[in-house]
């Protein structure tokens, strides 16, 4: 499991940061930051948790490279809140019934996601050997931000109207 946690805390993802920024400006972008704020967020009721995980973010990748350590870091709280029941109980059947097509809008955006599930493989193994140090930096420079946005106001859609339960393919136009 120590494996697992070291690998995912230094992931390191380099990106556009001007278009990554714009990104999260975008309805797209907040609505994504809006879901993650209930998961993540400074104190159990705040409202705002989403501004200070934007500018957390923006600060964060300035340089163009981005990480999940530097995440933490940057964030500036003491205590940081983890709403697992939102996390297992709303979102995660939803984002696990549209599995498959978020993976393909990920791919269609331009994230490596051959890369992430060899890694993923790599990590879960049962073996001592190191991991290749290629395999936990992604590129995301080319990254299509507009179909990241469509998609990501996709996905909230879905996890907006979760209670309706009424899922509705974005792909295929129907």
């Amino acid at each position: 499991m120590r494996r697992y946690y070291d690998v995912a805390l230094n992931l390191e993802i380099d990106l556009n940061y001007i278009r990554f920024e714009r990104y999260l400006n975008s309805a797209g972008g907040e609505c994504v930051l809006r879901h993650l704020a209930k998961v993540v967020r400074p104190s159990p009721n705040n409202p705002d948790a989403y501004l200070l995980l934007r500018a957390t973010f923006n600060f964060s990748a300035i340089d163009g490279n981005l990480s999940p350590l530097e995440l933490m870091q940057e964030y500036g709280r003491d205590k940081i809140y983890f709403d697992l029941y939102y996390l297992v109980n709303d979102a995660a059947p939803i984002l696990v019934r549209i599995q498959d097509e978020i993976l393909e809008l990920m791919k269609e955006a331009g994230v490596p996601v051959e890369q992430a599930q060899i890694l993923a493989s790599e990590v879960l193994s049962e073996t001592d050997e190191a991991i290749d140090e290629d395999l936990k930096r992604f590129n995301l420079m080319h990254l299509d931000y507009d179909i990241l946005e469509e998609a990501s106001l996709h996905i909230c859609e879905q996890l907006d109207n979760s209670s309706r339960y009424s899922f509705k393919p974005f792909l295929t136009g129907e």
